[in-house]
């Protein structure tokens, strides 16, 4: 959807994005990247078109002085970023880590009376 999520990132306090990102590790690897964490995986090397809409969404907020105060990419190194309708093995089998990351962050989040909003 590109450029047509801006309304609904520009709108909330907090974003959480779940994706593939190329960041040097074994396919499957799940990271955590949060705030400017997230901002740095975004703006740098591109290596699928996923992560070129994410920073210009994120850049975009920026400029309108509305980036969500807490951002968090869960992210999964891929075996490889060509176009299919499936993932690859590397990427199903870390689908459920991913959940649990996200739900995780969610958790702390909730738990953190200086975050909460």
């Amino acid at each position: 959807m590109g450029l047509g999520l801006l309304p609904a990132i520009e709108a909330c306090d907090t974003l959480v994005v779940v994706d593939a990102a190329r960041f040097g590790a074994v396919p499957g690897t799940v990271r955590v990247f949060e705030n400017e964490a997230m901002d740095a995986q975004a703006m740098g090397r591109k290596s699928s078109v996923h992560e070129v809409a994410l920073a210009d969404l994120l850049g975009a907020a920026a400029l309108q002085g509305l980036l969500p105060a807490r951002r968090v990419l869960v992210a999964v190194e891929p075996a490889c970023t060509e176009l299919g309708l499936e993932p690859t093995p590397a990427v199903r089998d870390a689908l459920p880590v991913m959940a649990l990351s996200v739900l995780s962050w969610l958790h702390a989040q909730a738990a953190d009376p200086a975050v909460a909003p």
